[in-house]
């Protein structure tokens, strides 16, 4: 099964390739790139485009349809994000299990065949990492201690702003999914605030992890 992995906020991938693309995203955002480098098994996708850049949930849609050409079955979807729990603090990685999606229009809105199942949309207990409920906001402010607590209230363990339109339009093209995430702050009103630059250190630190994560969500099936 030919696999893909989409790098986040602060988290780089070091895997052998053959060649590099030019994804034509445009700028980006800090952490990321827009290029893929292609190695045997798998495409290494170094950055991402996200709705607050773009006022679309579905910006990163060009790059999975290509990502479908080239044969992928399989997406390990990664990013950055704030802890609302305990026993999450920055610096842990966890495995996505789930999430919340009450942001923005959804991805596939004007696409053909868009009523996919969600609820297994997710790759369940494949890394031995804690596993966390994703809750997704646009961006690009942070969230308010008050959203925060709302969020808490629904289930949400960690909160960003990358992966879960990326699963709703890996699911559409008929994807394996996986996903994982780095902690890299508290969000508002769970712990002291965190510089960019700390948490670009925490991915770079968590980043030593990604290789054989990414081999154990290959064995997966």
């Amino acid at each position: 099964m030919t696999t893909a992995f989409i790098g986040g906020t602060g988290l780089s991938l070091i895997w052998p390739y053959e060649k590099v693309v030019d994804l034509g995203l445009g700028p980006t955002t800090f952490g990321h790139q827009s290029r893929a480098q292609i190695g045997k098994g798998l495409i290494n996708v170094r950055g991402r485009i996200h709705a607050y850049e773009t006022g679309s949930t579905a910006a990163m849609a060009p790059v999975y349809a290509w990502l479908v050409e080239q044969g992928i079955e399989r997406v390990i979807i990664s990013g950055a994000v704030g802890s609302m729990d305990a026993s999450l603090p920055p610096g842990q990685l966890v495995e996505i299990q789930d999430h919340l999606f009450f942001g923005g229009a959804s991805p596939l809105v004007g696409q053909a065949n868009a009523f996919i199942d969600m609820s297994q949309a997710y790759g369940r207990g494949w890394s031995g990492l804690p596993r966390a409920t994703y809750a997704w906001t646009h961006g690009p402010h942070l969230e308010t201690p008050a959203e925060i607590r709302a969020l808490k209230s629904f289930g949400g363990q960690v909160v960003g702003m990358s992966i879960p339109p990326e699963v709703i339009l890996a699911k559409h093209h008929g994807m394996q999914v996986y996903a994982l995430a780095c902690v890299v702050n508290w969000a508002a009103g769970q712990g002291a605030a965190s510089s960019i630059d700390a948490m670009l250190e925490i991915g770079r630190q968590a980043s030593k992890a990604l290789p054989d994560l990414v081999r154990c969500a290959m064995k997966a099936l």
